[in-house]
């Protein structure tokens, strides 16, 4: 009986997490939608970059934001370099007399004091954060400026386009964006969204509250902070950029493991699950709370199915449900050996890989959540060549 519930609790759970929600999603968006007054305003706007050892596409970075198609005189390209110890401050003023600011915080603070210092020097009404390694298309910072004419707004969160590459990474993280990316949209047209990125993300420079110093995701705090204040969070598939996947699983894990101790201590440590804001806190447990907590279901729906097959024997769904979980994890040990042997891209193999990785990812950010090891410095991915 205890067995029964077990798998039955984690099957529902699982199910949930990843089909049911972003089902009730788009139900919800096709049959109640909410609009938005969105107009082609053009707001000053201060594009900020905080940096770290980014010397190998900052010079990329700022030729590529020099050609954002919005009126420059309206356009404030800011840099905050967090104590680089290599040339990135010294690329950065070559492009002094091109009207780039640099600011530098020194010693190494991390990024939340970064955005808290390039927040306080910035004259744009609305302030644009930009990680150092995405290229903007001319019109993304102009697609998401129009969607602030409407007073309810206060953060818009661009799309990410990836390049292609060499990496193990690049094919399963590609669908795992769009299926991200369509759950954006859902949650957007519904009200609010809780999936935000660093690549292009927009905010009232006004309604900013600095961060405090041991904040590991930035965005997605000023975003909530803003939802609990009762304004719009909006992804906006048009403000595009284009970033390159991480080189390696490894390193993709190491990146994802950061996002998911900070996803446990923003919703954790702080009043955004909160029966003040019931629409939000749906939300936020249905999309950002369930999917960290997915591999604990994983592995109670494992070890439960396992010794429910091994004492019934006979019993064919049990059996079912354990040679399902046992092809998954084989498919995906087989694309970890696959990477490391330089083999061909195999996406019936790369997607198990990606779906298992982020999984563990998620272990290792709540390990590192608990027990305080997750630094608020934030390090540099390998990428990828395109």
């Amino acid at each position: 009986m205890l067995l029964d519930f077990v798998i039955l609790v984690s099957l529902a759970a699982l199910v949930y997490t990843f089909v049911g929600y972003p089902a009730l999603m788009a139900g919800w968006a096709r049959l109640k939608p909410r609009p938005v007054r969105s107009a082609p305003i053009t707001p000053r706007v201060t594009l900020l970059i905080c940096a770290h050892n980014e010397e190998d596409v900052i010079e990329r970075k700022l030729e590529n934001s020099l050609r954002i198609d919005y009126p420059r005189e309206l356009l404030e390209i800011l840099v905050v370099d967090d104590g680089s110890t290599d040339r990135t401050a010294e690329i950065v003023r070559r492009f002094a007399d091109r009207g780039v600011c640099l600011v530098t915080q020194s010693p190494r603070q991390g990024k939340s004091l970064a955005v808290n210092l390039g927040v306080s020097k910035a004259s744009g009404e609305l302030v644009v954060l930009s990680d150092a390694s995405p290229d903007y298309v001319a019109n993304a910072v102009r697609a998401a400026a129009r969607h602030f004419a409407d007073p309810d707004v206060g953060v818009v969160s661009g799309r990410i386009r990836l390049q292609d590459s060499a990496s193990a990474v690049e094919v399963p993280a590609g669908l795992y964006w769009k299926y991200q990316e369509m759950l954006c949209v859902w949650e957007s047209a519904t009200g609010t969204t809780v999936g935000v990125n660093g690549n292009l993300f927009a905010f009232r420079r006004e309604r900013f509250t600095p961060l405090p110093a041991d904040t590991i995701n930035d965005e997605f705090t000023i975003a909530m902070k803003m939802a609990t204040s009762g304004y719009r969070v909006l992804y906006d598939p048009e403000a595009v950029t284009h970033d390159i996947v991480s080189s390696s699983m490894s390193d993709e894990v190491a990146r994802r493991a950061r996002i998911n101790a900070g996803r446990y201590q923003a919703l954790l440590q702080t009043s955004f699950l909160s029966l003040a804001h019931p629409a939000l806190t749906f939300r936020l447990v249905s999309h950002k709370l369930s999917r960290p907590l997915a591999p604990l279901f994983m592995i109670a729906l494992l070890v439960a199915t396992v010794v429910d097959w091994a004492g019934r024997g006979d019993d064919e769904i049990a059996g079912l449900l354990v040679a399902g979980q046992l092809l998954l994890y084989g498919m995906a040990w087989f694309g970890w050996v696959a990477e490391r042997r330089r083999w061909p891209k195999l996406k019936i193999v790369s997607v198990p890989y990606f779906f298992v990785s982020g999984n563990v990812a998620a272990l290792i950010g709540l390990y590192r959540y608990v027990t305080g090891r997750q630094s608020v410095t934030w390090q540099k991915r390998s990428v990828a060549s395109a």
